[in-house]
């Protein structure tokens, strides 16, 4: 399987576990100038700024081994875009990582969050 395939199943398995979850998904693969937020979603006055992480069950490197200082600037930069074009006034900002380990076959092994 190529990274493309690994990192789409990844996505996918993210997002059912937040609609499962009850959060309500507003935006997927929001893109400004200085980078990209996987998933926005909304749940009881928070709202969460998501990168999604996939690797396969037997990979050296963890998925949350793999989030940089430089990607969590892009998130904060990218979300202060989101947040001028939208009003979200009296929500709470939430940053987190959902991890996704996928076997070869890609079947979804375990689905974690993590807050940044």
């Amino acid at each position: 399987m190529n990274n493309l395939t690994l990192g789409k199943t990844g996505e996918k398995a993210a997002l059912d576990f937040l609609i499962s979850s009850k959060f309500i998904i507003l935006t997927k693969n929001y893109r400004w100038r200085w980078g990209e937020i996987d998933i926005v979603t909304k749940k009881d006055k928070k709202l969460y700024f998501i990168e999604v992480k996939s690797a396969y069950t037997n990979a050296r490197v963890k998925p949350i081994e793999q989030i940089t200082k430089s990607k969590i600037n892009h998130m904060y930069r990218s979300a202060q875009a989101f947040l001028l074009k939208n009003n979200y006034k009296d929500y709470k900002l939430c940053f987190s990582v959902i991890t996704v380990l996928l076997e070869k076959n890609l079947k979804i092994d375990a689905v974690k969050i993590y807050d940044i």
